[in-house]
């Protein structure tokens, strides 16, 4: 099984009404709630490798894991996809920090034994 990371930007106004979020990206006074609307979407993603992850582990741009959540399914847009799931509150791997290059994407994805082994720190 894979994991789905995404690692979110400085926090910003949002006016997407398809999505019942004020703001997207992450700061400092970001909830796990906060956190994981900001991470659900709408990204640029195979559909098929985004539902076949278990988890997307939303972190801040250093790294940092401020929110788990339970991958149900995706809602399809135009050209990007918005995750649908549970969140998985007071997560075990919340405040850690993930190993991961500093590629441009948002989205990667690890094997979750390799995840748990090695790339969580």
């Amino acid at each position: 099984m894979e994991v789905m990371t995404i690692k979110l930007g400085p926090k910003v106004l949002d006016h997407d009404e398809t999505i019942p979020r004020e703001f997207y990206g992450w700061d400092p006074d970001c909830t796990e709630e906060d956190s994981w609307r900001s991470g659900q979407g709408w990204w640029k993603i195979r559909a098929g490798r985004a539902i076949e992850c278990d988890l997307a582990v939303v972190m801040n741009a250093d790294c940092m894991i401020v929110a788990v959540a339970r991958i149900k399914g995706l809602w399809k847009g135009d050209s990007r996809h918005l995750l649908e799931g549970d969140l998985l509150k007071g997560h075990k791997w919340l405040g850690k920090h993930v190993k991961r290059n500093n590629s441009q994407n948002p989205i990667a994805y690890f094997d979750q034994k390799e995840f748990e082994e090695e790339i969580l720190y």
